[in-house]
Formats: C-alpha cells, sequence, structure tokens
C-alpha cells in the first residue's frame, strides 16, 4: 500500500462517513475507477479508519457525549438502543451478502439512486408547511428512534447512506433537522464501535494480522481520515440545519446514473 492510496481512501471514508452519500458505496466505485482492491490493505486498515471516524464523532457530539455518560439511565440511552438493534442485526446475519453487492457496480448505482430519492422525499416533507411543530432530539419519541433504527438497518447496503437515511427516517418521523442530524450521529457511535471491535477479534487473533510494511501508510489513512470525517461532521451539523438536503440530492442522482452506467459498460 502507498502513502497516496492510504490518503484518497482516508479521504473516502471520513468524507463520505458523515455525508449522506455512502461511504460503503463511494469506496466500491473508486474501487473499480482506479482498479484498486481495497480489502488486499487488510482488515487492519478497514478497523483503523473506522476507529479514526468513530474518535471524529465523538469530538464533535462531546457534549450530548458527556450528557450521556452522566446520565445514562435517560430516554436518549434507550432510543440509541432501540435505533442500533435493527443494523446489528442485520450486519451479522448478513455480513457476506451485503459485501457481496458491491463488487457489482451498476447495483451499487442503483442503490445510490435509491439514496437520492430517500433524500428528497424526507427533504420535502421537512420543509412543507402545516406538519405540526417538530420535536428536536431532546423531545423525540420511540417512534423516532423505531424510524431512525429501521433506515439504519437498510443502509448497511452499499449505496444506500447510512447517515442520510437515519436522518431522512428521523425527518419523516417527526424530528427537525438539527435533532434528525445529531442523532444520527450519535447512533452512529455503537455501530462504528460494534463493527470495529467484530473486526479487532481477527486481528487479535492473528487472522488478520498487520504487516509492518503497511504501519506508516495505515497512520497516514488513519489521520486522514479522522481530520476529514472531523471536518464533515461539523459540516454537515451546521449545514442540513440551514439547507436542508437539496443539494446532495442532485448528487446521488447523479452518481447514481454514472455508476449505473459504468458499471454496465465500462470494461
Amino acid at each position: 500500500m502507498s502513502i497516496i492510496e492510504a490518503v484518497i481512501f482516508g479521504l473516502i471514508q471520513g468524507i463520505t462517513e458523515f455525508l449522506p452519500v455512502s461511504s460503503s458505496g463511494h469506496l466500491a466505485l473508486f474501487k473499480h475507477i482506479l482498479n484498486v482492491d481495497f480489502d488486499k490493505f487488510g482488515m487492519s486498515f478497514d478497523v483503523a479508519l473506522h476507529v479514526a471516524t468513530l474518535i471524529a464523532v465523538i469530538i464533535v457530539l462531546w457534549k450530548d457525549i458527556w450528557e450521556l455518560i452522566k446520565h445514562p439511565f435517560q430516554k436518549l440511552t434507550l432510543y440509541i438502543i432501540i435505533a442500533t438493534v435493527p443494523a446489528a442485526i442485520i450486519g451479522v446475519l448478513f455480513n457476506d451478502k451485503v459485501a457481496s453487492i458491491s463488487e457489482n457496480l451498476w447495483l451499487v448505482g442503483v442503490f445510490f439512486l435509491a439514496t437520492g430519492v430517500i433524500l428528497a422525499v424526507s427533504d420535502a416533507m421537512s420543509r412543507a408547511p402545516g406538519r405540526g411543530k417538530r420535536r428536536s432530539m431532546e423531545n423525540m419519541t420511540v417512534k423516532d428512534a423505531v424510524y431512525a433504527g429501521l433506515a439504519q438497518g437498510v443502509g448497511v447496503l452499499p449505496g444506500i447512506s447510512r447517515s442520510g437515511s437515519t436522518i431522512s427516517g428521523g425527518l419523516i418521523a417527526g424530528l427537525n433537522r438539527d435533532g434528525a442530524t445529531r442523532f444520527s450521529f450519535l447512533m452512529s457511535i455503537p455501530i462504528i464501535l460494534g463493527s470495529c471491535i467484530f473486526d479487532l477479534k481477527d486481528i487479535i487473533t492473528g487472522e488478520a494480522a498487520m504487516e509492518s510494511s503497511v504501519l506508516l501508510p495505515t497512520l497516514v489513512g488513519m489521520v486522514v481520515a479522522g481530520i476529514s470525517g472531523f471536518l464533515a461532521c461539523k459540516f454537515m451539523l451546521d449545514y442540513i440545519r440551514k439547507k436542508g438536503m437539496k443539494i446532495f440530492v442532485y448528487y446521488m442522482l447523479a452518481i447514481g446514473v454514472f455508476s449505473v452506467m459504468w458499471g454496465l459498460f465500462a470494461k
């Protein structure tokens, strides 16, 4: 693995983890375009990038996390648990099948298009008048958590944005933009952490050991993913609250069409 490759994939992971554009889908897209097999970097590289984005979201949402640490037995804790269950079950039961989808770029493109539709619907609903006062994260209900959790379950598919679908789930349920986005990022923490722990067992047992030659590129990728993830997370919290999803709808529809065409016709 070269330093350049580590920087490229660190940027992809960091930026797309929190923007509503699907990190797994973009990794699959760039894997085909650049003809680079991300899997050759090893599980340790993947875990390192996820640890970096985990640290980034913890720093950005530290105030919310600290409140959860000080007062663990509160409704928000329960809501995060409820929202985590669907994705955890799907991830464990269908991990291999989900991973195989990324090999078919046209199918990833279809899921990109689906993300665009999801974002468009939720954005329209968040702007629609006469739907009552929208709830903040502090006033959310079990229904909000269930909607976001089901959306996160769907978001394990490459091309379906986890953050985009969970924010959309919150908006459709009745949360305001700030509440839906903050809750989406908070509920990403146990999922990212669980994924890291799930993969770490193979690293600890030696089944996916890191070679010394990739140590420096892995550290570089981790730093790049952490910094870009931090900036993307901060950007999203501010941008979605003020502007909504419209710009990402156009992007997902465009990249969806491109991916379908590339997957079907590129040699």
